[in-house]
């Protein structure tokens, strides 16, 4: 799939400062930089392969190979079975509802959060499902993960509260005296307090800095009962892989199921992925259209809600037939192919095709101008009279092109310089009849 439009735009972004300003700005928490973990991801990638979409493509796919593990050593470690954790594994590799973390490389932020969202929270619940404390060393390793996290998207903020559930579900002792509960603490406050200061350092620079992120249209949230209604509607119709956008009545009914699963269960695994799918969607619960590959880190949550209940169910069905643990297997195999086939043709339906279009008109007009090779000095201008896009795909395309910053792209459609100012550009370009040419 080609590159898309935003996926340029994104390059561009990153590109334009140098990489010295995508290095610093991983440090800059209180400064409105959007997203700086995504230059960690481009930049590389462009300086080695140029604009090649397979090269982005396969990095995005080891990256998500690398969420397949995360995602089975999470839920393994948390007390699921084997065949749980396999199946939710399973499951997330190939949702029907997320068909876009594998087809839209501007999905990168959510893969990338998704990443160190789950090596940060593995990372503090491995050692404190041990029995210990993290140490001066694990802390600052924990807190570098949940940085690379907080830099990749919003949706990590939520972290240090699904933290503390996790204390209160898996590690409070048994007896609450006093010296029992100081040390329970003792062990849990440093690098959760830490993460919280984080967190206010990263909030102030989103929400209370000047033009901050928080304040633009696309990004400010709408805090309504409308907008809560329309986000569960369409979250759970992307989680569940329905074709169609589930009622109210649905949602009432799935969220009725989860509660009574998770909360009338001893398993402290099922309470915490009820935590994980009320907390982790807030960010984007009163944002609009927030949905399929936004739902990463939730959709871990709702998946081993669901197959624990369907294995629940099974086992208690094939209990009271002959040969229950072949009858066992072949339920959960019949179940997967099922699945498969009922959502195969489905999954089609998830692919973005504006955003195809987009990319493959942007893929067209760099091949045309790859053809054209031209070359300019450094601090010349470039002109675009005329260019076939509705934006700016044109300035961040010859940017990325020309791989020199101190070369002025200007498009007449949108920052037109005086007749005088085009004539003294190195190179004038126009787009006639589909072609684009080099007029100077």
């Amino acid at each position: 799939m080609p590159l898309a439009a935003d996926d340029l735009m994104n390059i561009g972004i990153y590109f334009q400062p140098g990489i010295r300003h995508a290095i610093v700005s991983q440090f800059l928490l209180w400064k409105d930089v959007f997203r700086p973990m995504g230059a960690a991801f481009y930049l590389p990638i462009y300086y080695l392969f140029g604009l090649n979409p397979a090269a982005f493509q396969a990095a995005i796919t080891l990256i998500l190979l690398a969420n397949a593990w995360l995602i089975y050593r999470f839920v393994k470690s948390l007390g699921a079975e084997a065949i749980v954790a396999a199946l939710v594994t399973l499951i997330g590799c190939y949702h029907t509802g997320l068909t876009n973390l594998q087809y839209n490389v501007d999905m990168i932020y959510d893969v990338l959060c998704f990443f160190f969202y789950l090596a940060a929270l593995n990372y503090y619940t491995s050692i404190r499902l041990r029995g210990r404390r993290l140490n001066a060393l694990q802390v600052a390793v924990f807190l570098a993960l949940y940085l690379c996290a907080l830099n990749s998207k919003e949706m990590a903020v939520t972290l240090p509260v699904l933290l503390v559930c996790f204390e209160g579900l898996y590690c409070r002792p048994k007896k609450m005296d006093p010296a029992g509960t100081r040390a329970w603490l003792g062990g849990a406050a440093p690098a959760i307090a830490l993460s919280i200061a984080l967190n206010l350092l990263y909030i102030y620079g989103k929400a209370l800095v000047p033009h901050a992120l928080a304040t633009r249209p696309a990004y400010a949230p709408v805090f309504t009962l409308t907008r809560v209604i329309d986000f569960q509607r369409g979250s759970l119709t992307d989680l569940f892989m329905r074709a169609d956008v589930v009622s109210l009545w649905t949602v009432v009914l799935i969220w009725v199921v989860a509660t009574t699963v998770a909360w009338f269960s001893s398993s402290p695994l099922l309470r915490f992925c009820w935590f994980m799918v009320l907390l982790t969607p807030l960010p984007i619960e009163f944002l609009s259209d927030r949905f399929q590959g936004c739902l990463y880190i939730p959709m871990v949550g709702w998946t081993v809600l669901t197959v624990s209940l369907f294995l629940a169910v099974l086992r208690g069905v094939v209990a009271f037939l002959p040969a229950p643990r072949v009858l066992f297997a072949a339920g959960i195999a019949a179940t997967v192919v099922a699945v498969a086939a009922l959502n195969y043709q489905r999954k089609l339906n998830f692919i973005n095709p504006a955003a195809y279009d987009q990319g493959r008109r942007g893929a067209q007009v760099l091949s045309q101008l790859r053809a054209l090779n031209p070359h300019v000095k450094p601090h010349s201008t470039v002109v675009f009279l005329h260019d076939p896009f509705i934006d700016w795909d044109m300035y961040f395309i010859a940017n990325l092109f020309f791989r020199d910053r101190t070369v002025h792209v200007c498009l007449q459609r949108l920052n037109p310089l005086p007749p005088a100012d085009v004539e003294r550009a190195a190179a004038i370009f126009d787009f006639q009849k589909g072609q684009l040419v080099q007029v100077k």
